[in-house]
Parts: C-alpha cells; sequence; structure tokens
C-alpha cells in the first residue's frame, strides 16, 4: 500500500497555517507537490476553502467520513460565511489534521469528522 508524503510534511507546514488553504497547500509543497497547479481558479488572498472545491483539474474526489490518508476534506461554515471554509488534511480511518478553529483556538491539532459537526463537508479532494 502506499503511504501519502502528507503526514510527513505536516511539521514542515505548521508554520504556513492561516486557517484557508495554506496549512494543505503548505504541506503537500513540503512533500514536493506543488497543489496550484491541479486547480482551475486563480488563488489569492481572497480565496477561501469553499472557493476552491469543485475547481481540481484532475484527480479523485468524494464524500464521506473515511477520506483517504492524503486527501485534502473541505468544510464550509453552516453560517454561510466563506471565510470560515477550511480544508484539513485526511490521516485516514476518519482522523483529519486541522489548523487552528472552533474546536482548537491555539494549535495544529488532530480531529474527527463526527468533532466537525459545526462544519458542512463539501467532499474530499485526493491529489
Amino acid at each position: 500500500m502506499a503511504i501519502s508524503p502528507l503526514p510527513r510534511s505536516i511539521r514542515a507546514a505548521r508554520k504556513a497555517s492561516t486557517g484557508r488553504a495554506t496549512f494543505a497547500f503548505a504541506a503537500y509543497s513540503a512533500a514536493g507537490r506543488n497543489l496550484r497547479t491541479s486547480v482551475s481558479v486563480p488563488i489569492t488572498s481572497n480565496t477561501y476553502p469553499v472557493d476552491l472545491w469543485g475547481h481540481f483539474a484532475s484527480a479523485t474526489t468524494g464524500t464521506g467520513t473515511n477520506a483517504p490518508a492524503g486527501a485534502l476534506v473541505f468544510w464550509a461554515s453552516k453560517t454561510g460565511d466563506r471565510t470560515l471554509s477550511r480544508v484539513t488534511a485526511s490521516l485516514g480511518g476518519g482522523i483529519m489534521v486541522s489548523t487552528t478553529d472552533s474546536l482548537n483556538k491555539s494549535v495544529v491539532h488532530l480531529e474527527t469528522f463526527a468533532q466537525r459537526s459545526y462544519s458542512i463537508e463539501l467532499g474530499w479532494w485526493l491529489p
């Protein structure tokens, strides 16, 4: 079974965390993969995860609580505020790495799908 390089690059990406897609993209970049070329919309300082969802040039997408390891899981805010959308990185088995959020406001942390009941899962993307 192939193991995603994403978990090994999490530590390298921690400093790039801003709560948007920056953390996830930096984690893949640290593992040698530029995701910007896999997204079909411009990424600017005003781009949020909800803006990226569904705009992938190629890759596998899906939904559900068991995203494969290395998949990026996209979340929308139940309030509809796009600035509160998030991307988490799946470690598999329903466990994800998240930047600071409502669950933990101070550190990058692990969380489960069940703990994100305050968000709406848009789906996962495995680049």
